[in-house]
């Protein structure tokens, strides 16, 4: 299994969202910026998770037009280690389907196989309900992801490692953290 750097997630989602920005104030210009940190605390995620926090980051922020884009990670002490919280808003309506985006992780392979075999992970995804819209988890190199969709313009999605701790546990709090930041949204 291969392993991969959350801020390798970061780069990968800031890429699919290449035409967002910042203006110099780093403030949207049609809808309201999102901040993921702000969204779903390191309070509340510790408080989910059951472990102390260590400490918040902001992984990447960036706003253009009607489009804000939001990664957070929480470091946990403990089996969890880490928590990232990952929220897209639009102006623009969004395509809300797991095959969707799978799809669109395939085409944007650039010959290392990284997003064509992220893109196999979201097809043999679970779909979730209860959450959001439409809302379903995947597994890839020992991490479960939660995507979770809300109205065809927001977009939340948590992932954490499986280690030393159990999948199903590990959902519990992705769905936990996920709602509470698609409720905001």
């Amino acid at each position: 299994m291969k392993n991969i750097n959350p801020a390798g997630f970061a780069v990968l989602a800031a890429v699919l969202l290449a035409s967002c920005g910042s203006d110099s104030k780093g403030v949207a210009t049609a809808a309201r910026t999102v901040h993921a940190c702000e969204i779903v605390s390191g309070a509340e995620v510790s408080q989910i998770a059951a472990a102390a926090l260590v400490e918040s980051n902001v992984d990447v922020e960036r706003s253009s037009g009607g489009d804000s884009f939001s990664q957070c990670t929480h470091t946990l002490e403990g089996a969890h280690k880490r928590v990232t919280v990952q929220v897209r808003t639009s102006d623009t309506p969004m395509a809300m389907s797991k095959q969707q985006d799978a799809d669109r992780e395939r085409a944007s392979d650039d010959g290392s196989s990284y997003a064509i075999e992220f893109g196999d992970a979201i097809a043999a995804g679970t779909d979730i309900s209860g959450i959001g819209d439409v809302a379903y988890a995947f597994e890839l190199y020992e991490t479960l992801h939660l995507v979770v969709y809300k109205a065809k313009h927001a977009e939340v999605r948590v992932w954490m490692p499986l280690r030393s701790t159990s999948k199903d546990q590990v959902l519990r709090i992705e769905k936990e953290i996920a709602r509470v930041a698609i409720d905001r949204l």
